[in-house]
């Protein structure tokens, strides 16, 4: 476990990374932060598809959990579905 895969991001210098880690998967973007069971990578379409028990978190204010996320990086949005909640 521990490999990085990386995807710059289109509109932006800072790349968004993806990590396997021995729990799951995490990644970050531009001061988003989100830890989930499985990851989904779109290098493509710049897009993230976050499955399980998925916490995102924003900085030091906003934390939401649901069970999916899709992260859009060149919009820089997430959509969140099934089980959702703001902490």
């Amino acid at each position: 476990m521990g490999a990085n895969l990386l995807l710059t991001m289109l509109n932006t210098l800072e790349p968004l990374y993806l990590k396997q880690m021995d729990n799951g998967f995490s990644f970050r973007h531009q001061g988003l932060e989100v830890w989930c069971d499985l990851a989904v990578l779109y290098e493509e379409r710049n897009e993230v598809i976050a499955h399980g028990d998925v916490v995102l978190q924003q900085g030091d204010t906003l934390q939401m959990n649901s069970q999916y996320v899709a992260y859009k990086g060149n919009t820089k949005t997430a959509v969140a579905k099934q089980k959702c909640s703001i902490a």
